[in-house]
């Protein structure tokens, strides 16, 4: 037995070096305790492959063997996972970033235990049954399979340690399997079997896709992570604008209800300052209105249009408005439904949102609803319903012809708001709408002639260029909104450019992701003095296929666009990022555990099949050499018979088949008392004689044949006994 360990010991170190690699991905601190652990659990399991080997039936032993820790394990983690009794899923913590909540005992045990099972299985064989030096190194791909597929870095020590590890075990495996006189040809064989195995790994990497969670660097890169997972208070800018990348994932974070489709708006922000977009007064943005008390009153797009409506009737006001036919939809009542944990200090609603839950959340000035600061709130979690006033019919032919300015719509509203009855709700009404027009020609535009801070000169020359002929705020925005797929921009997250300047994309790369888009379009609108401002949100525009009147948002559709206000008509969306952005396949969510389950039906039939193949492989050569020399000719049968018994003879007294002569046949096979003469005579007159063969001949040779085969087995069994018992005496 000490020898034994002897013969173990190196390649369980290295067994336990490729374990540390993986297990650091999830339980860092823990790393060399279960690494330690880890070597433990491969004593055990070479012990019980030691003792599996010895017996006759070891091969259908160790299927059921690993048959029962596959399901224990990998049975018990997929359990877990669909239960959500382990707050992840299986595929979210195998592929998801490391924190403190990700320790999940039955993942952990699936992937020591069960993965741990098959990587010491195949380290046993390739050391301690056949030394292969090539099988052994194909362990160390699974560790940098694993860190590739998470989008990890495998650290340098680690690897460097494994490797050392690994040439120490080759020089260890070929100086104790020295005295068998091995020599590793590289055969037909060999290359086949390598070949395969080789295939087989890569078919199973490409087929098994990366799932819809967002990997440690994707998390680490900062695209969008105030969008997602976040429960603290925003900053003041946004890590979206400051570069292109999606770095996002196909997982679906939420599902809306509703009949139409929505821009689910998060945040907006006032300034431009050196790539990046900035809240001016974190304070201030955020603040929820006190004074006047009802400044948070829900309005829409439609109480402006009917409040500006009514001015126009009164003959005396002075204030002309377009008389267009509007129609006023209904509202319609949303309902969001977040999925896992995402959790958000802004939740997302569109435009023309009322009566979100008012116990915790308030309009700000900026439009978004949040709690109020300093007080004890509730997370945006799990479910929240409010009311959704989709814009008014004809809205755009309103727009149209809308060329009003800010000291209009003001003095409008100014002589529609009777201060004598200021606790009447038509004066709550007016005085918003007041405040929401102020607010808008005060925050986020100066006047046409005046500087604009972020606004270049290139900027605003070809804003000036794109919107020249245009009378209304309404036709510049269309303007500068259709810009983008007129000159045949091209969307394409992915794209760092050389030069991440806003002027860069607009005039050399023409490539970016949303936020490039979306930021290029609002410094270009107020160039021309619109009031416009930078959002991110989300796109609710995938229906779900299994309920319909329901979309489906997923962390890649996070989204930058950007919001004009339209004096007279309110603050509306504008899309400038070309098409593309909305381009997903439902079916390119792969949930990775419905994968493995949809795949274990063909899977687990295959193996079965494979281990059968495998084990009874003789039997089933024999069989279909039966049935070959059944249908061949006597002359052809006879020749048949001799190669086959030939080939087995050469095998036992370890000659090359392909040079071995049939006098050296009649040698090997008399030294074992096996008296082929006229077994091999009946050959070479067939053969080299060209003489024919009666039926009789052909029976006479099958049975010689089946004679020999027994004779040949027989001592090929008594060579391996003795071997086994000289390396027994050695141990």
């Amino acid at each position: 037995m000490i020898g034994k360990l002897k013969n173990w010991f190196l390649p369980l170190l290295f067994g336990s070096s490729v374990a540390y690699i993986v297990i650091k991905c999830y339980h860092n601190a823990d790393a060399l305790l279960l690494s330690a652990a880890f070597f433990a659990y491969g004593l055990l399991c070479f012990t019980v492959l030691e003792l599996i080997r010895k017996l006759k039936i070891g091969g259908l032993l160790y299927i059921l063997l690993a048959a029962a820790v596959l399901y224990f394990s990998a049975g018990n983690a997929l359990r877990v996972s669909y239960s959500g009794s382990g707050g992840l899923r299986f595929d979210q913590w195998f592929y998801g970033a490391q924190t403190e909540a990700t320790y999940v005992p039955a993942y952990s045990i699936a992937l020591i235990a069960g993965g741990g099972f098959f990587i010491l299985s195949v380290l046993y064989y390739f050391t301690q049954v056949r030394y292969r030096g090539f099988g052994t190194f194909l362990i160390m791909l699974f560790p940098m399979v694993i860190y590739a597929k998470r989008t990890d870095v495998l650290g340098t020590p680690e690897l460097l340690v494994m490797l050392c590890l690994y040439v120490a075990l080759m020089a260890h495996s070929r100086q104790a399997n020295a005295d068998k006189k091995i020599s590793v040809v590289i055969n037909r064989s060999y290359i086949v079997s390598m070949g395969a195995f080789a295939l087989a790994a890569t078919l199973l990497t490409w087929l098994f896709p990366k799932p819809d969670i967002v990997s440690k660097q994707e998390q680490d890169s900062g695209f969008f992570d105030t969008l997602v997972n976040t429960a603290s208070v925003p900053d003041n800018y946004s890590n979206a604008s400051s570069g292109t990348g999606d770095g996002l994932s196909d997982k679906m974070i939420m599902k809306v209800s509703s009949k139409y489709p929505l821009y689910l708006r998060r945040q907006a922000y006032d300034s431009y300052f050196d790539g990046r977009w900035y809240v001016d007064d974190l304070e201030d943005a955020y603040k929820i209105p006190t004074e006047p008390v009802k400044y948070n009153t829900d309005i829409t797009n439609s109480s402006l249009i009917k409040a500006l409506s009514d001015v126009a009737k009164d003959p005396d006001s002075g204030f002309i408005y377009p008389d267009v036919d509007m129609v006023f939809p209904e509202a319609e009542k949303i309902t969001i439904s977040m999925q896992n944990d995402y959790a958000a200090w802004f939740p997302p609603v569109p435009l023309n949102t009322v009566s979100v839950d008012k116990s915790v959340y308030r309009r700000t000035v900026h439009g978004e609803y949040r709690p109020p600061l300093g007080e004890d709130y509730e997370r945006f979690s799990w479910m929240v319903s409010y009311d959704y006033y989709p814009l008014p019919g004809k809205i755009d032919e309103l727009c149209e012809k809308l060329d009003l300015n800010f000291d209009d719509t003001l003095e409008a509203l100014s002589y529609g708001m009777d201060m004598s009855e200021y606790d009447s709700d038509e004066y709550d009404v007016y005085n918003y709408l007041y405040n929401e027009e102020e607010f808008a020609n005060n925050s986020f535009a100066e006047t046409v002639g005046q500087t604009v801070p972020e606004v270049s000169d290139t900027v605003r020359e070809l804003a000036e260029k794109v919107t020249a002929g245009l009378d209304t705020p309404y036709q510049k925005a269309r303007a500068l909104e259709g810009y983008f797929t007129e000159e045949n921009f091209t969307y394409d997250p992915e794209y760092v450019p050389v030069d991440p300047s806003i002027e860069y994309f607009l005039t050399n790369s023409k490539k970016g992701a949303c936020g490039d888009f979306a930021t290029a379009m609002t410094l270009m609108a107020r160039a021309v003095g619109l009031r416009a401002r930078y959002v991110e949100g989300f796109v609710a525009m995938e229906p779900d296929p299994d309920d319909e009147g329901t979309f489906i948002v997923r962390e890649k559709h996070s989204h930058a666009y950007t919001e004009v206000y339209i004096p007279g008509a309110g603050w509306l969306t504008f899309e400038p990022t070309v098409a593309g952005f909305l381009e997903y396949s439902a079916e390119e969510d792969t949930d990775i555990g419905e994968y493995i389950l949809s795949l274990l039906k063909y899977l687990i039939p295959a193996a079965v099949l494979a281990a059968v193949i495998f084990i009874f492989r003789k039997q089933l050569y024999e069989g279909y050499f039966s049935v070959k020399v059944k249908l061949s000719s006597n002359e052809k049968a006879v020749v048949l018979l001799y190669n086959r018994a030939a080939l087995k003879t050469a095998v036992l007294f370890d000659t090359d088949p392909k040079t071995v002569s049939a006098g050296q046949i009649r040698k090997m096979l008399s030294d074992i008392n096996a008296a082929p003469d006229e077994f091999i005579d009946l050959f070479e007159r067939t053969c080299y004689g060209l003489m024919p063969v009666t039926d009789e001949q052909r029976a006479f040779q099958l049975s010689e044949y089946r004679r020999l085969r027994r004779l040949i087995k027989a001592e090929n069994d008594i060579k391996k006994k003795n071997l086994s018992r000289k390396y027994s005496q050695k141990a």
